[in-house]
């Protein structure tokens, strides 16, 4: 399975498979490509949502559950880091 996770905001400390310009978005699909055949798990985080656009078409053509989305915001962060529900009103 891959974990594609939106990220526009930088919040997280993780470097590695971080997506942040369009001219490493074909490293990143030939990874997913390679991490699909071989079965293996992976993810990537993107900071651009028109990656993420490009991703989720990709995703696509693929069988349902191949790739899982994800947007990591502020409510996202606070929740896993300190383990806090925050409302959706607020």
């Amino acid at each position: 399975m891959i974990k594609i996770i939106y990220d526009p905001q930088e919040l997280t400390s993780a470097q590695e498979n971080k997506v942040r310009q369009i001219s490493e978005y074909p490293q990143a699909v030939r990874a997913c490509l390679a991490s699909l055949s071989e079965g293996k798990n992976q993810t990537i985080i993107l900071v651009q949502p028109v990656l993420l656009q490009w991703f989720k078409n990709m995703a696509s053509r693929y069988p349902q559950g191949a790739f899982v989305f994800e947007t990591l915001d502020a409510r996202f962060a606070v929740t896993q880091r300190w383990g806090m529900d925050i409302p959706a009103h607020v």
